[in-house]
């Protein structure tokens, strides 16, 4: 026996930041931001990730989300 109580240790989480980057349509992005940005400002809270998207006036904007794996697929 090793000693142990025979409880299973856990293993700590891996502490990874992860950047994903989307394309999306001007009209997609339109509802991510929501009325004055409530909709990606509620995401940012509820998920703690951090949310940029590319100013211009492009067909396609770029989106990226940064945080923890659990933060960015939440």
């Amino acid at each position: 026996m090793s000693g142990s109580d025979g409880g299973l240790e856990e293993e700590p989480e891996l502490s990874i930041t992860l950047t994903l980057r989307m394309l999306m349509h001007g009209k997609e992005v339109g509802s991510i931001i929501g009325k004055k940005g409530e909709t990606v400002k509620r995401i940012r809270e509820q998920s703690s990730a951090r949310i940029t998207i590319s100013e211009g006036s492009c067909p396609e904007r770029i989106t990226t989300i940064t945080g923890s794996t659990a933060a960015v697929f939440h």
